[in-house]
């Protein structure tokens, strides 16, 4: 990885959690306003359009089948431990990993 960029796997999950934020269901949508902010110009152009969202979601779950559902799922439920966390008056989050996280 290049000091001047940010990791591809870093940035695909932010591009995954900025798509779900336009999921039409409900339950299924991400809340998640930040997301879209970390991206690049060329994947913030795909990810607001439509159709070239569509597109790329179609041609990532041919790559890897379901893995857009384990991000959208990933995010509800780490989303609910943070909220959870912080209710119970946690201060600080120390995220040890990289990527998906």
């Amino acid at each position: 990885m290049r000091a001047d960029r940010a990791s591809h796997t870093a940035e695909g999950a932010a591009a995954m959690r900025a798509a779900g934020r336009f999921e039409r269901v409900t339950g299924r949508r991400n809340p998640d306003s930040l997301a879209l902010k970390l991206l690049g110009p060329r994947l913030k152009r795909i990810i607001r359009n439509p159709l070239l969202r569509w597109a790329a979601l179609t041609y990532y779950d041919r790559i890897l089948p379901g893995m857009y559902e384990v991000h959208l799922a990933r995010t509800h439920h780490f989303d609910q431990v943070v909220l959870n966390g912080l209710a119970r008056g946690a201060r600080q989050l120390v995220v040890l990993g990289a990527g998906l996280d």
